[in-house]
């Protein structure tokens, strides 16, 4: 069994596919199981088919026998899942989760054979499946050891960086990135230890509280009720810590930080939560504006207030726009003070080789 992160077990669970050897995926509750089965699938070019194990009547996995009118013949009758015309990315979710020795025995047709009853499926098609750990404390069945055979096991983990990397493509809220930054795993993902407590962070109830964040914010709800429409998806006392970094946030004037390069010298600027809240804001902000403006204004005063972790924070959220990226590499190759951090900042938005050659900036060695 190999542990790691979105990536790596993206990588891991891609390379088995494509050899055609099942992967079985397992993870804590809302880690991105369901959401790496949709981008495979993408990846692939296939239909994803969405079979929940736990749902699902032993019946209707294996097929149906039924006698046929016009021979009097007892008649196989496959599933209207199966992917058997055409290829297909067969996702079996809830794989352990109360499954009867019937569903484990049709499984194992599914998995080994790739088959339901007499009827084969395509052979390009892929079967991932996808479960809770033992340790979650949800209804999870031992899978006999014939079952387990049949399988690469891979185990996604949580990971505050592969997260953000995610968050941001799919338009999380900058506020709810650099407030996951900010406090690291325990924001992404806490596990509660009682049963009876209902919400709890993981990437998936994440991004339902920043749905409801961002409705909050737009519709001008009153800060008690912004607090319980986060509560209600990541639980009390990580909606209260993330309300308190929202408001932060919320009273940095990034515009004028960005036009003056100015940020105050009290210590209360110095503070980790507003120096993520302040360079997420102002990535934001820079994002937006035109390589003129960039030019023209006082990030350059701005980045070197900033210790080097937040420089190549800043750089890191504004790479995936091009010509916003190299006016603010620009900005760095006319400045010593930023010139001396190039190296730092190039080697942590990418391989350095091409980020050199995009930017066309030449770096020491």
């Amino acid at each position: 069994m190999v542990r790691g992160n979105y990536k790596t077990i993206k990588k891991l669970a891609k390379d088995f596919l494509e050899e055609n050897v099942s992967v079985l995926v397992l993870g804590h509750p809302g880690v991105g199981k369901s959401s790496l089965a949709r981008e495979l699938a993408e990846e692939f070019g296939l239909e994803l088919v969405d079979i929940r194990l736990s749902q699902i009547d032993p019946s209707e996995l294996a097929g149906v026998r039924l006698p046929d009118e016009k021979t009097s013949k007892v008649k196989f009758y496959a599933p209207d899942w199966a992917p058997i015309d055409k290829p297909a990315f067969l996702f079996l979710d809830e794989f352990n989760a109360g499954i009867t020795k019937l569903h484990q025995a049709a499984a194992y047709q599914i998995v080994l054979e790739r088959r339901v009853g007499q009827a084969k499926f395509h052979p390009g098609t892929k079967i991932m499946a996808a479960g809770n750990l033992l340790e979650d404390n949800a209804l999870v069945v031992p899978l006999s050891s014939a079952l387990r055979n049949r399988f690469a096991h891979l185990v996604l983990e949580p990971d505050v960086d592969c997260w953000l990397e995610w968050a941001k493509s799919a338009g999380i809220s900058p506020v709810m990135r650099a407030y996951v930054k900010f406090r690291g795993i325990k924001a992404l993902f806490n596990m509660p230890v009682n049963d009876d407590v209902y919400a709890f962070p993981t990437p998936r109830s994440i991004e339902m509280a920043d749905k409801m964040y961002r409705k909050a914010v737009k519709e001008k709800f009153k800060p008690e009720e912004v607090k319980s429409y986060v509560a209600a998806c990541i639980g009390e006392g990580d909606a209260i810590q993330f309300v308190q970094f929202a408001k932060l946030y919320s009273q940095i004037d990034v515009e004028k930080v960005v036009k003056t390069g100015e940020i105050g010298v009290e210590d209360k600027y110095k503070e980790p939560s507003f120096l993520y809240a302040l360079t997420y804001g102002v990535a934001s902000h820079v994002e937006n504006m035109s390589p003129k403006e960039i030019q023209k204004s006082g990030l350059p005063k701005l980045l070197k207030q900033l210790p080097s972790e937040y420089v190549v924070l800043f750089v890191r959220e504004v790479k995936d726009k091009p010509i916003v990226f190299q006016a603010v590499i620009d900005l760095f190759t006319k400045d010593k003070d930023l010139m001396a951090l190039i190296d730092e900042v190039l080697e942590s938005v990418a391989e350095v080789d091409k980020l050199r050659a995009k930017t066309k900036v030449t770096t020491k060695t």
